[in-house]
Parts: C-alpha cells; sequence; structure tokens
C-alpha cells in the first residue's frame, strides 16, 4: 500500500511539474506576405488589454514578426522597425538581384536579412527571449517542418518567408526550404501541447474573400483558397481566433498599404476581445521585463 501512495504521489508531482512547465499564453501567426502586417495590431491590441503572449509560433511573415517579438520588442518597436527599415515598401523587399541564369526566384533575401542581422544580432534560436517555433516547406522531401532550436535562426526566417518564385529557395544540407504556408500556414500544434491558452492570429480568413473581377483575382482566389486549406487545422487548435479581415482589401504584395493593414489589425484585436472578454480574464498576466 505504501509503495502504491508513494508511485502516486511521483505520478502526480510529475503531472504538476509538467504543467508548470507551461506557457500561460501562446500566440501563433500565419502567412501572408504584406497581409502579415496585421499581426503587429493584434499583438499592440492584445498588450493594450494586458496579454502577453510568452511563446510564439509563425510562418512566413507570421515567423518574422514573431522572431521579432520573441525577441523583446514590443509591437509598438515591431511597427516603428517597419517605418525605419521602409518595408513598407515593396522596392525594399523584392530585390532584382535574383534575376540571373539558373536563379531558383526573382529577389534576393539580402534586404531581409540585413534587417534580420540588425535587430536579431545572435542568430541562434535559443538567444530569443522567448521560445520561437518556425514552420518552413523542405521541398526536397516534400514536408513541412517545425524548428524551435539551435542555430542558423535567420536562414529559417527566410525560408519561412521565402514565397515560391517570388524569393529563391533557401539552401541548407543540400536541401531546399521554401515558405512555410505550402504546407502550413497556422502551425498551432507546434505549441499546443506547450501552453495553457493558445491565440491565433489568421490575416487569411475565409469569410472575407475580395471580389472576383480580373484573372488576377482569379489567380489569387485560387492560391488564397489552398492556403486556406493548410490554416484549417490550425485554426481548429486554437483556444481564441482573431480573423483578420485585410484580405478583402488587399494583397500580400500590398506593402505599401502597411500602415491601414496594421490599424485593420489592431481594430480586429480589440473587436474580438469585446466579443469575448474571456479571453482577458483567462490570459491577461504581467508584462515581462525585456
Amino acid at each position: 500500500m505504501k509503495r502504491v501512495f508513494i508511485i502516486a504521489v511521483a505520478i502526480v508531482t510529475l503531472l504538476v511539474s509538467a504543467e508548470a512547465q507551461k506557457q500561460k499564453v501562446g500566440i501563433v501567426l500565419s502567412g501572408g506576405g504584406a497581409l502579415g502586417f496585421g499581426h503587429i495590431g493584434v499583438l499592440q491590441a492584445l498588450e493594450d488589454n494586458g496579454i502577453y503572449p510568452t511563446i510564439v509560433a509563425g510562418t512566413s511573415m507570421g515567423a518574422l514578426v514573431g522572431a521579432m517579438y520573441a525577441n523583446g520588442l514590443r509591437p509598438q518597436d515591431i511597427f516603428d522597425l517597419v517605418k525605419a527599415e521602409e518595408f513598407d515598401k515593396i522596392s525594399k523587399i523584392i530585390t532584382p538581384s535574383g534575376l540571373r541564369r539558373g536563379s531558383m526566384g526573382i529577389s534576393d533575401h539580402k534586404n531581409i536579412l540585413d534587417m534580420l542581422d540588425k535587430y536579431i544580432p545572435a542568430n541562434d534560436f535559443d538567444s530569443l527571449k522567448m521560445p520561437l517555433y518556425v514552420c518552413v516547406s523542405n521541398i526536397s522531401k516534400s514536408q513541412g517542418e517545425i524548428i524551435h532550436s539551435g542555430g542558423r535562426l535567420h536562414e529559417y526566417l527566410l525560408a519561412s518567408s521565402s514565397i515560391p518564385l517570388v524569393f529563391e529557395a533557401v539552401e541548407l544540407d543540400s536541401m531546399y526550404y521554401v515558405d512555410g504556408g505550402v504546407f502550413n500556414n497556422l502551425p498551432a500544434q507546434a505549441i499546443r501541447d506547450k501552453c495553457t491558452y493558445l491565440i491565433g492570429s489568421n490575416v487569411n480568413p475565409e469569410k472575407y474573400r475580395s471580389p472576383i473581377k480580373s484573372g488576377k483575382d482569379v489567380a489569387m482566389r485560387s492560391v488564397s483558397i489552398l492556403i486556406y486549406e493548410n490554416t484549417k487545422p490550425g485554426i481548429e487548435m486554437c483556444d481564441f481566433m482573431v480573423d483578420v479581415p485585410v484580405n478583402y482589401f488587399y494583397s500580400p504584395m500590398d506593402f505599401k498599404h502597411f500602415y491601414e493593414i496594421y490599424q485593420i489589425g489592431y481594430k480586429a484585436g480589440l473587436d474580438y476581445i469585446k466579443e469575448h472578454p474571456e479571453i482577458v480574464r483567462k490570459c491577461k498576466g504581467k508584462r515581462p521585463d525585456w
């Protein structure tokens, strides 16, 4: 009997310890190109209501915004970064130096890499102030992968945001990687069991689709449908899901509309909190001392 009691106590202790190691609030940020600027607004709305995620997962632009947040930058800092580095100009994102014989994309990653070197100088996941999980697509193995530790943080962030044909594929260990959204546009499963509450921010909500008026609209809608199919599993794993309706007004290449996209994200965050006040009751916490 005593032995059974000791075993029971040990099991309870392990369960309590595992629960204690969980982060209280996690956030997962979808891909979406320029639409991902909306995530900055969502993060600002959360913080304005005392909600501070302490573990992050993301794909593509969501991974880039998430990396800045995981490195201790506040939403306002990220907003200021975009303006200071002129990333609201497509010419600063897409550089034609990738146009050469045998190139795997229109643009290289020079400007984005320079930005990462400046704002996240330690090229290592373990150097970040909070855990970060980045989704990439390994097209050599035809599979999605989640990276969350070790070095080459910058390289995996570039890979996660390498929209096929637009950006060159990233070669790592003789394998080629592209945008994480090819396989998983909202990698909620990466951190679902590592936080008590999981908040999702999706800038490609299915219920907000722009009208089809041209061949370009047909192409964009087709791509959006494929992306949404890779988003649905993640949506179902979130406790709270903020749909940011930017895709009704703008496209993933509309970097010049940074401010408007940010504002839509901020309003979407505030509206969600107003409609779901329980998110504050469950997720409100102390701001990290970073």
